[in-house]
């Protein structure tokens, strides 16, 4: 008589748990993965955001230095009209010594890993149309006559810059123009450009106002 061997139901059972571990454990894997990827782009994400407020914060204080040197040297500008030569270094502001204000000019800042250069451009220029530029800030030629005017300033150009002109729907004479342009460079040579077109009112009381803001990039 042939006695059949009892089925021992514990290795049954501890086979199929085997492949059920495995898999359990694969996808623990895969979302640990996932969820270390999530987390390295956010922390990417929050970075550039970062890097891109410090510059804009280290860009708007060049932007105020520049305000600042036109400030202090409203008194010895040299208020005649440039012309341009295809060169942006033509138009930079200078005083009636012949010093240059700022062109590609590095300033102290705060922060010590990022550099900022600040370019201070004349308004007061005329344009050659044979070496244009869509670098060039807008013209408004400047005149010494402070009596009030409601209409576009004498000069400007449309063909130069129309994205800007409508910044300058009304102005006042005897009003010096100029833009100042701020750019921050930090890490890996990001840049950041503030550009900001403002004016020197000639009269009682000699005031500035700013016509225009805007990040360039």
């Amino acid at each position: 008589m042939t006695t059949k061997k009892p089925v021992n139901m514990g290795n049954k059972k501890k086979g199929f748990a085997l492949p059920l571990v495995l898999a359990i454990m694969l996808a623990l894997s895969a979302l640990a993965v996932v969820m270390m990827e999530l987390a390295t782009n956010r922390f990417s994400i929050y970075s550039i955001a970062s890097e891109r407020e410090r510059l804009y914060n280290a860009a708007q204080s060049g932007s105020e230095w520049g305000k600042a040197r036109l400030w202090e040297s409203r008194n010895s500008l040299n208020s005649e009209q440039k012309s341009y030569t295809g060169e942006l270094g033509s138009l930079a502001v200078t005083k009636t010594s012949g010093e240059e204000l700022a062109f590609n000019l590095s300033v102290p800042i705060s922060s010590p890993d990022i550099t900022v250069e600040v370019t201070i451009l004349d308004c007061n220029y005329n344009p050659d149309s044979a070496v244009y530029s869509g670098n060039l800030p807008p013209v408004r030629v400047f005149s010494g006559d402070i009596s009030t005017s409601s209409s576009t300033p004498d000069g400007t150009s449309a063909a130069i810059s129309p994205d800007e002109l409508t910044f300058l729907s009304s102005s006042l004479k005897g009003e010096h123009a100029f833009v100042i342009r701020s750019k921050a460079i930090g890490k890996d040579e990001k840049e950041l450009v503030v550009e900001s077109m403002v004016a020197i009112r000639y009269g009682e009381p000699m005031e500035m106002h700013v016509l225009y803001w805007q990040i360039k990039n």
